[in-house]
C-alpha cells in the first residue's frame, strides 16, 4: 500500500495560525466606542482631553488605522457615514461642533497641539476639514456649522489645513439655504479678530474664490448691492470695504464698446 500515512489527530485540536496570517478585521464602531469613551470620561476639560488624546489614545489604540474614524469623533461627534449622517445616530457632545462659541479658540488648539506633535494626522485633517465641509448640510444645524466655520479660521491662521478646501464653497448643493454664506461668514469673522482683512483675502485667493464673493452666495443674491447690504448687516465693517473696493475695480475695467476709453466714474452702476 502506497502514499504516507496519516497521523491520529486529537479531537478537537486546532491548526494554528500564525499571527502574521491573521487578517485583522476592520472594526471602525468598536474603535469610535473607545474613543466616545475615553472622551466622555474626561469630560469637557480641554487640557484633560488633550492628554487623553496624546498618552491614552495614541497609546493603547490603533490610531493611525482609524485616522478617519478618530477625526470624525473629534469634530462632529460620531462616524460620519456616506451622504453625510451620522452612523448609528451614536454620537458625543465631547467634540468641536458642540462646543460654545467662547470656547472654540481653546477647543481648536487642543487639535492643533495633538497635529504638531503627531505630524501624519495633518493631511488627513485637511481631507477631513473638506469632507466635513461637503456634507455639512447634513450633519451638522447652522449653529454647528457656524462652529466649524471659526474652526476652519483658527487652523487656516496656523497653517495647519490649506485654504484650497475652502474651494468646495461654491458647490451648489451648499450654496442652497446660504448653507456656504453662513460657514463663510463665522470663517471671516472670526479671522477678522485675529488677523487683517489683507491676510484674509489673500487665502481667499490661494482658495482660487472670487476676491468679490459672489460664487458663494446663492444666484439670484450676487449682485454687489446685495453683498455689501449682507455684509452691513453681520457688521463685518471690513468686509462692505473689501466689496466697495472690488466694486471700483470692477468699475474701472468696464470699457465702452468702440472706445478706447475705460471708465473710472461709473461706481453708482449695479454689478453682478
Amino acid at each position: 500500500m502506497s502514499g504516507k500515512t496519516l497521523k491520529p489527530t486529537l479531537s478537537g485540536s486546532r491548526n494554528k495560525t500564525r499571527k502574521r496570517d491573521e487578517k485583522e478585521r476592520y472594526e471602525p464602531a468598536v474603535f469610535r466606542d473607545a474613543i466616545i469613551t475615553g472622551l466622555e470620561d474626561v469630560g469637557n476639560n480641554h487640557d484633560q482631553i488633550l492628554r487623553y488624546l496624546c498618552e491614552t489614545a495614541t497609546g493603547k489604540l490603533d490610531v493611525k488605522r482609524y485616522g478617519e474614524v478618530l477625526l470624525d469623533v473629534l469634530f462632529v461627534g460620531g462616524i460620519i457615514a456616506p451622504g453625510g449622517a451620522i452612523e448609528g445616530n451614536v454620537r458625543t457632545d465631547i467634540c468641536l461642533t458642540r462646543q460654545s462659541h467662547e470656547d472654540m479658540k481653546s477647543f481648536t488648539n487642543i487639535y492643533i497641539q495633538f497635529i504638531r506633535r503627531y505630524k501624519w494626522l495633518q493631511k488627513s485633517l485637511g481631507e477631513e476639514i473638506r469632507k466635513i465641509i461637503m456634507v455639512m448640510r447634513v450633519c451638522l444645524n447652522e449653529n454647528e456649522r457656524g462652529l466649524l466655520g471659526s474652526a476652519t479660521a483658527y487652523l487656516l491662521i496656523e497653517g495647519i489645513i490649506p485654504p484650497n478646501l475652502l474651494s468646495g464653497l461654491t458647490q451648489e448643493h451648499l450654496l442652497k439655504d446660504d448653507v456656504a454664506v453662513h460657514f463663510a461668514t463665522s470663517l471671516f469673522r472670526t479671522w477678522l479678530q485675529e488677523r487683517d482683512i489683507t491676510s484674509l483675502t489673500s487665502t481667499l485667493k490661494k482658495a482660487s474664490l472670487d476676491p468679490s464673493l459672489q460664487d458663494i452666495f446663492p444666484l439670484g443674491q450676487r449682485s454687489l448691492d446685495h453683498i455689501e447690504q449682507y455684509f452691513e448687516n453681520e457688521a463685518l465693517n471690513e468686509m462692505v470695504q473689501h466689496v466697495r473696493s472690488q466694486r471700483k475695480n470692477n468699475n474701472r475695467k468696464v470699457s465702452w464698446p468702440g472706445s478706447s476709453f475705460t471708465s473710472t466714474t461709473m461706481s453708482t452702476t449695479p454689478l453682478s
